[in-house]
C-alpha cells in the first residue's frame, strides 16, 4: 500500500475517532466514557503522535 493511501486511511480513522469522540463525551452520551477509559484513550493517543512524530522524523 503506497504512502499516501495510508495517510487518506489515517484521516478517515482520525475523522472516524473525533465522531466516536463527540457522541461519548456529550451532554447527550448514551455510554459516556469513565474517567479511567479517557486517561487510557489520552495515553493510547499519546503513543500514536509520538510513533507519528518518530516517522515524520524519517522524513527529513
Amino acid at each position: 500500500m503506497s504512502v499516501a493511501s495510508e495517510v487518506s486511511r489515517l484521516k478517515r480513522d482520525l475523522a472516524s475517532l473525533d465522531e466516536e469522540i463527540a457522541v461519548n463525551t456529550g451532554p447527550r452520551a448514551k455510554a459516556p466514557l469513565s474517567a479511567t477509559e479517557k486517561r487510557a484513550l489520552k495515553a493510547e493517543m499519546q503513543g500514536l503522535i509520538q510513533k507519528l512524530d518518530q516517522l515524520a522524523e524519517k522524513l527529513d
